[in-house]
């Protein structure tokens, strides 16, 4: 894939992705182009790749939680087991995330303003601060039409 698909064109939103990882997507009410940005530096990339980590680790978890229960008296030691382990893979890999989170002076920042909102726990503050690196930089409306949240009109044609 090309480092630089488009600078800035004009393209029908419901055509691209909401995301494209060589550049950000902005909608605008009517149109849509992408601002060629930088590739995201080596901290924010362990960021990802940790929070993705932990996420595959969570939903393992879960999965297991589910089958123990259906599984046979003998499978279930085995679950108990596992679910030990990815218990203490999730623990560490909590800590990893932190100590990547504290070396930034920038995310210090940003992390003890996130979770000074109340409802805001560390693991949606890292998953923000990984998934969203435009978080602080960028206006309320273009973040949510970055994320995809913001309310646009669907019209078409003249009324």
């Amino acid at each position: 894939m090309c480092d630089r698909l488009i600078q800035s064109g004009r393209v029908h939103p419901p055509q691209l992705p909401r995301r494209i990882r060589s550049g950000r997507l902005w909608l605008d009410p009517g149109q849509a182009h992408l601002e060629d940005t930088e590739r995201p530096d080596a901290e924010t990339q362990a960021l990802r790749a940790l929070v993705g980590r932990w996420r595959q680790v969570v939903r393992l978890i879960a999965q297991e939680r589910t089958d123990r229960h259906t599984a046979a008296p003998d499978r279930q030691a085995r679950i108990d087991r596992h679910l030990t382990w990815l218990t203490e893979e999730r623990d560490q890999l909590d800590q990893a995330i932190e100590r990547v989170l504290q070396a930034q002076s920038v995310w210090r920042g940003q992390v003890e303003l996130l979770m000074s909102v109340p409802g805001i726990s560390f693991v949606v503050t890292s998953v923000l601060l990984a998934e969203l690196p435009e978080l602080g930089r960028l206006s309320h409306r273009a973040l949510a039409a970055l994320v995809g949240v913001a309310p646009f009109n669907r019209d078409r044609g003249h009324f």
